[in-house]
């Protein structure tokens, strides 16, 4: 029987002939049958369109559409305006789903009467998978729960009511934008559930880890997430703990950066100077919030005892 709502999946491709098929088979294969498969191919330079061209033509729930590059963002929005769902979900074009993901979704959200269902996932790369497990949860201050990590920054592991996406066209910014703008959602959202069941495969390939130098995009979003808690902590004092918290996780990004690269010009000392200076400042601070979870402030720490590969691999873990 048909599912009553439809869910629109938006996918953004970019050159990833590798592993689309495999992306787009496992959505096609959901067992919820009520779908509309958005597929965004932002300018690829490899076969990635041809191949979703040639393969899913015949399947009259995927709209494929064909843009000049614009970047992931960009294509995003493309796929929100051309939605027609009564949700929205977002995959990444090299990541895959299992096969009951969106039907576990939408009756989590349906029976908790919920405005977004955030499921849990597993971090797949050449060194193994690890889980990254909430709780089976539902939180009526959600706000809480996301500024301290605990619901994730990411857009792919959740299922949204449509009307909180087409409220916030999405910024694009190159470092941060899916922390600021599920951020900017959440303050619009009454409850979310979460679900400990892995329905997620988030495959970390080598080009998604590799490690650039700083640079001032790596920091131009913290100050975007400062005004927002900032405007958050005005309307609700309360939340005052859990908004530093969330800063002083944003930080761990620039500071893992400053600790295990190096720079090459006199500018970007500047910047790696500045950055450590900050991380110094935020030390006890980030130590004494009880808000904070305990793999950040271990983070911390071992940037003060100069552990730094130990610190790496805090953040590296417990991050998206």
């Amino acid at each position: 029987m048909k599912n009553k709502s439809k869910i629109s999946i938006i996918i953004p491709v970019y050159n990833a002939e590798k592993y689309i098929i495999r992306c787009i088979d496992s959505i096609q294969n959901q067992t919820y049958s009520n779908l509309e498969i958005i597929i965004v191919n932002d300018g690829s330079t490899d076969s990635s369109y041809e191949l979703c061209k040639e393969k899913y033509s015949s399947d009259d729930r995927i709209i494929l559409i064909n843009q000049e590059n614009k970047g992931v963002t960009a294509a995003r929005n493309t796929g929100i305006e051309n939605s027609t769902g009564d949700y929205i979900g977002f995959v990444d074009s090299d990541d895959w789903i299992e096969e009951n993901m969106y039907v576990t979704m939408y009756d989590a959200i349906i029976n908790n009467s919920a405005d977004i269902c955030a499921c849990s996932a597993k971090r797949i790369s050449k060194d193994g998978t690890i889980p990254i497990k909430l709780k089976d949860e539902l939180y009526t201050e959600p706000l809480k729960p996301y500024m301290t990590f605990d619901l994730m920054y990411c857009y792919w592991n959740k299922l949204y009511k449509s009307n909180l996406i087409k409220n916030h066209e999405f910024i694009d910014l190159k470092v941060g934008e899916d922390a600021l703008n599920n951020l900017q959602i959440i303050k619009d959202t009454r409850k979310v559930v979460t679900i400990s069941e892995c329905l997620y495969n988030y495959f970390q390939n080598e080009t998604s880890i590799t490690k650039e130098g700083l640079k001032d995009y790596h920091l131009s979003y913290i100050p975007l997430i400062e005004s927002e808690c900032n405007e958050i902590v005005e309307k609700n004092p309360n939340l005052e703990r859990y908004a530093q918290a969330m800063i002083q996780y944003c930080w761990l990004l620039p500071l893992d950066i400053a600790y295990t690269t190096q720079p090459s010009n006199d500018v970007e000392k500047n910047l790696y100077s500045e950055v450590k200076k900050k991380g110094k400042s935020l030390f006890w601070q980030a130590i004494g919030n009880d808000k904070l979870k305990f793999e950040y402030k271990a983070a911390y720490v071992a940037i003060k005892c100069n552990i730094y590969s130990l610190a790496l691999k805090f953040y590296a873990k417990f991050s998206k």
